[in-house]
């Protein structure tokens, strides 16, 4: 794979969360000595300093960090690592490995920054870190929105998309999405962030996670693996009508009922999605009352008064010559 680092003209970001997954697939939770080398792998191919966002991590194992603290004593560079407030067992951790490179902390909005290296690049990003802590959200964002802008694909005259009455002037291609590793990381790492964020806010019943097409599976199953801290079930259905093909079934947990779910989707435009899933959650006894999608066409309550929509991108924002009508009478 190649690396997940986002670059901005004064320095390259990363979620910690992106570099244990791809070292330790199960537990990616846990920054192990594997996970600390591929993380000392891609600074030694940087020339700019490093911020590293620890959201999502619960564990820094010994030793993990040894050799990229042995790297910043004698290389001169700079890394600065993003930990949540209030999390100063982790902070403490990561303080433990790199207190040979230590050079100073600060609290920063919601982060405790700790920056580690040689003095002089790591007292320089210090300078800057509150400006640069601002713009990580944006760096995020517009790697997403650059995604999703690139797997549109535009139709030559309008067709008609599956489920809906609706002739679409072109598509936005979700399994684009899944097969670019660096995409289909940063996009699941967004979904699991935004799940434990509704988890928090609407506190369901049950912290279920559920998809019902093949395109969000994947996304699904990431989110369940990566949002650690919720430990939530995992259902997913495709093909749902008179039959529907289960292809996984209540992940630590025996049966949906009594169940609440949040649906994980791909890309929402007609609604359809949202009513397949509700009434099949309805069938098993199950609720759904929250929805996460890569992109929507509308947000909130507007296609379905019982769930509550969010999005990572607004699709007529991103995508503004996607445009949407209904198939007149005898259309096809």
């Amino acid at each position: 794979m190649n690396s997940p680092l986002l670059d901005h003209k004064d320095f390259s970001y990363v979620r910690l969360l992106a570099v244990t997954w791809h070292a330790n697939v199960l537990t990616p939770s846990m920054c192990t000595s594997l996970a600390g080398a591929r993380l000392l792998q891609w600074v030694e191919q940087l020339n700019q300093p490093l911020i590293v966002n620890c959201a999502g991590i619960s564990t820094i194992e010994d030793h993990s960090l040894t050799s990229l603290e042995n790297f910043l004593t004698s290389n001169g560079r700079a890394v600065a690592f993003l930990v949540a407030n209030g999390n100063e067992r982790l902070a403490n951790e990561i303080h433990s490995e790199l207190k040979a490179a230590y050079v100073c902390s600060e609290s920063i909005g919601q982060y405790e920054v700790s920056v580690y290296g040689g003095r002089s690049q790591a007292k320089a990003l210090q300078s800057s870190m509150e400006d640069f802590v601002g713009q990580i959200k944006n760096l995020e964002h517009d790697f997403v929105t650059k995604a999703v802008r690139n797997c549109y694909k535009h139709f030559k005259t309008p067709e008609r998309l599956d489920s809906t009455p609706l002739l679409a002037s072109g598509r936005l291609n979700a399994r684009a999405l899944i097969s670019d590793p660096i995409q289909f990381t940063w996009i699941s790492l967004l979904f699991a962030e935004q799940f434990e964020r509704v988890i928090e806010e609407a506190r369901p019943r049950t912290n279920g996670v559920l998809a019902v097409s093949l395109r969000a599976s994947p996304f699904a199953a990431a989110v369940r693996l990566l949002a650690h801290t919720c430990s939530p079930s995992l259902e997913i259905i495709d093909h749902i009508g008179p039959r529907h093909d289960l292809l996984e079934a209540s992940v630590g947990e025996p049966d949906m009922y009594g169940r609440e779910y949040i649906l994980i989707a791909d890309f929402v435009v007609g609604g359809t999605e949202l009513k397949i899933a509700r009434t099949y959650a309805m069938s098993q006894g199950a609720t759904i009352k929250n929805a996460i999608a890569i992109g929507a066409f509308l947000s909130g309550d507007a296609y379905d008064k019982n769930i509550a929509l969010k999005s990572l991108i607004n699709i007529p924002e991103v995508v503004p010559e996607l445009t949407y009508q209904f198939v007149s009478q005898g259309a096809r």
